[in-house]
């Protein structure tokens, strides 16, 4: 799409080769010089922070063409509504919660190439792949387990304990990125949790009653 080219000028692979760590937060963000259209500022923007939301996305969805569809999605979402961010500070997590919204519109979208086609993406990201280099043998046999049970759950349930206990969002976060209530995200978590507690013995050591 050529706007989406005016946006984005490289493409989430192209641009992580070159962004920063995904943890590193800039102490500056261009955000009124991108809001005059500064192509340079948004490019900037763009390479702060797509390393940090492919890494989110691909945690969730598990399928690079998917990630790579959702973080573009969420770039030019997030350039086309930037006048409604109210604090330039909470950009990184006003621009995840949108990433995250479009995680779970993709969701749906697979359920429905499932009803129509019966069958989905592939999984071609799988949890212990994204470790570091360096992760012992342990502990990549004890995410391949953590995984084993996460995919039995219902994709809303997954990501919403995915988010929670990975990500390390509020209820409050997910319940509006996801788009449903904080009690909806408590009782999802609870499921997840119940699940996991008895397959594999993880507690969530009462972090799901936190806002």
């Amino acid at each position: 799409m050529s706007s989406a080219n005016n946006i984005i000028p490289l493409s989430p692979k192209a641009a992580i080769a070159q962004a920063a760590a995904p943890d590193a937060i800039p102490a500056h963000e261009p955000i009124q010089a991108a809001l005059r259209g500064d192509v340079a500022a948004k490019e900037q923007i763009y390479r702060n922070h797509v390393r940090y939301v492919y890494a989110v996305a691909l945690r969730l969805l598990r399928n690079q063409s998917d990630t790579e569809d959702v973080v573009q999605e969420t770039f030019i979402q997030a350039f086309a509504e930037l006048h409604r961010l109210r604090d330039p500070e909470r950009f990184r997590a006003w621009l995840t919660q949108i990433a995250v919204h479009k995680v779970h519109r993709m969701f749906r979208k697979r359920r429905m190439r499932i009803r129509l086609f019966g069958s989905s993406a592939p999984m071609d990201a799988p949890l212990c792949a994204q470790l570091v280099s360096h992760a012992s043998g342990e502990t990549r046999a004890e995410i391949a387990l953590l995984e084993q049970q996460l995919n039995t759950l219902d994709d809303t349930v997954r990501m919403c304990w995915m988010l929670r206990h990975i990500e390390q969002f509020s209820i409050s976060e997910i319940a509006t990125a996801a788009g449903i209530s904080p009690a909806t995200v408590k009782r999802k978590l609870k499921l997840a949790d119940e699940r996991l507690s008895l397959q594999i013995g993880i507690d969530s050591g009462g972090r799901n009653d936190e806002r």
